[in-house]
């Protein structure tokens, strides 16, 4: 009789434990992390605006290039000047160099500046878009949290069974090519 009882209850105690200790499993939070320098870095849209940037620093580089060129071919032809005793020719000469040296160096400024803004407004765009990926990645897949590694010393330490960098890159650049939603 003694076992009739035992064994049933044995068998409700073992499968009450089951579910306690699968709920308890189950609340916890599902964290994992990311290599943000390497998400960064393998992101499509980074690698697209980094394309558009270049091309755009190329083109004022050949235009600042042109100037400088002209500036040193008035320069020559100043010092020749110089060196012929040619003092009308200098006098003539002198205030369009100066012109164009001045020019120049505006230019230069507003290309260094501009490139700079440009540089900028692009990284923004890119981590807004990453942050927002990885955060619908997160919601897909059901985790709880996701870290950033990025060497600065924010996660110190994790097991690499939970980084989830080569995912969320297939993710996010799989997102921004239109797919995966």
């Amino acid at each position: 009789m003694l076992k009739k009882i035992l064994i049933p209850f044995i068998a409700l105690v073992v499968i009450g434990l089951s579910i306690a200790v699968g709920v308890l499993y189950k609340s916890q939070p599902s964290v994992a992390y990311v290599n943000l320098t390497k998400a960064y870095n393998d992101f499509e849209m980074k690698k697209e605006l980094e394309k558009k940037l270049t091309t755009v620093q190329d083109f004022r580089k050949k235009t600042l290039d042109s100037l400088e060129l002209s500036l040193n071919i008035m320069s020559r032809t100043l010092q020749n000047f110089e060196q012929s005793g040619n003092k009308k020719g200098i006098e003539e000469r002198m205030p369009e160099f100066e012109v164009r040296r001045q020019e120049y160096f505006s230019k230069q400024k507003s290309f260094e500046e501009d490139n700079q803004a440009m540089t900028n407004q692009y990284t923004e765009q890119i981590w807004k878009q990453i942050n927002q990926y990885v955060k619908d990645y997160g919601k897909d897949k059901g985790y709880t949290y996701i870290l950033g590694a990025d060497g600065t010393g924010a996660v110190m330490n994790a097991e690499e069974k939970h980084e989830i960098t080569d995912d969320v890159i297939s993710y996010i650049n799989e997102r921004y090519k239109g797919g995966v939603k």
